[in-house]
């Protein structure tokens, strides 16, 4: 039996190949002659056999959800608020 690579689940139905995230590592290099230390930081990814939900959520990851667009158009419209309000002559 086949299991699910996210939640563990045995699969008995159809089952589903998607990348997810194997590992994650980070370091530091330089040293005590160096004046800069760099920090690495590094995610694994590798195709892994799912679930239909694990599937379904992973691909709902890519979507763009409501309150990213809330706060891209108030990022956008600050900006010129606050110009128009400051710009008005009394």
């Amino acid at each position: 039996m086949t299991h699910c690579y996210i939640c563990g689940s045995g699969i008995t139905g159809d089952h589903y190949r998607r990348n997810v995230s194997t590992g994650h590592s980070s370091g530091v290099s330089g040293g005590f002659s160096s004046t800069s230390l760099r920090l690495s930081e590094r995610t694994y990814t590798g195709v892994r056999t799912v679930c239909q939900s694990c599937a379904e959520q992973l691909d709902a990851q890519g979507d763009i959800q409501p309150w990213m667009l809330i706060v891209a158009i108030a990022i956008v419209a600050i900006p010129f608020l606050w110009f128009a309000l400051h710009s008005l002559k009394y």
